[in-house]
């Protein structure tokens, strides 16, 4: 005799909780309707949900709670990247055409601000709210 295997309950009441802000959002949703957390274990093999989830996780850098050690160390490691490639690039910036050498330059140095302000800014949130946090403690 086989046993008897219970009905799978697909009601429309039943959420995913975010572990993020725990809030409660649909079963069909890739990314939390509060915070944007990515949702789900395949939410990163879609391109489009891939740039999101890591646009949510620059966004919590730069504007929300402080980050943890491992993770401003890794946007250090991330950004930096482009200042080595920018200090690279000028160090052989004699070679080349002219017209060449500024599209270049234009195309290496966008990036680089942006990083810049990323890494300014993440590095400012970690510091203060981390100092925040302990004279709240005290």
């Amino acid at each position: 005799m086989a046993p008897k295997v219970p009905p799978i309950n697909n009601s429309p009441e039943e959420t995913k909780l975010c572990v993020s802000c725990l809030a409660e959002n649909d079963l069909d949703v890739d990314f939390c309707k509060k915070c944007g957390y990515p949702l789900g274990q395949f939410v990163n093999i879609d391109p489009i949900n891939r740039i999101l989830s890591t646009g949510w996780l620059y966004r919590r850098l730069v504007f929300g709670a402080p980050p943890r050690p491992i993770v401003l160390w890794g946007m250090w490691l991330i950004c930096a990247s482009y200042f080595v490639l920018i200090i690279t690039y000028f160090a052989g910036f004699s070679r080349g055409r002219p017209g060449q050498r500024i599209s270049s330059s234009i195309l290496l140095i966008v990036p680089s601000l942006a990083h810049a302000v990323i890494l300014a800014r993440g590095t400012k949130n970690y510091f203060i709210r981390r100092n925040e946090k302990s004279d709240q403690e005290e």
